[in-house]
């Protein structure tokens, strides 16, 4: 007879963690930007950073590069998408921007970019939001 309550307990324990699906998380909520950048083939940092959409941070990639990263909500509000707008530049402060991508993503996608640097070999810069 123990046994049989047992099972019929943890049965109903199954179920229930079946049925309760966690809520939808907010598209105000923080979101985790995690950047890649490579020059010439060369891995140069994989640095990750928590925004909420509406603000920045800056964040250093290797020693050789800074970015300046802002996320907000993409301009069509019906979307869950994120527009993350991005300045690199150089960490030895030898001018300005080298350059500043922007892409839109919703949240799980990742995308890749292809900046010519001039100096190294062109860079890739890889985005995922979650």
């Amino acid at each position: 007879m123990r046994r049989i309550v047992t099972l019929a307990f943890l049965a109903t324990l199954a179920s229930g963690a079946a049925l309760a699906q966690p809520p939808a998380a907010s598209p105000d909520q923080p979101r985790t930007v995690q950047l890649e950048l490579r020059q010439g083939g060369r891995l140069l940092g994989t640095p990750s950073v928590t925004l909420a959409p509406g603000r920045s941070a800056a964040v250093s990639v290797g020693g050789v590069y800074s970015l300046r990263l802002r996320l907000d909500h993409a301009a069509d509000a019906a979307s869950a998408a994120y527009l993350v707008r991005s300045t690199l530049y150089r960490s030895d402060g030898s001018g300005g921007p080298v350059a500043s991508p922007a892409v839109t993503l919703a949240e799980g996608e990742q995308a890749r970019l292809r900046i010519a640097a001039g100096d190294g070999g062109p860079l890739l810069f890889a985005v995922l939001i979650h």
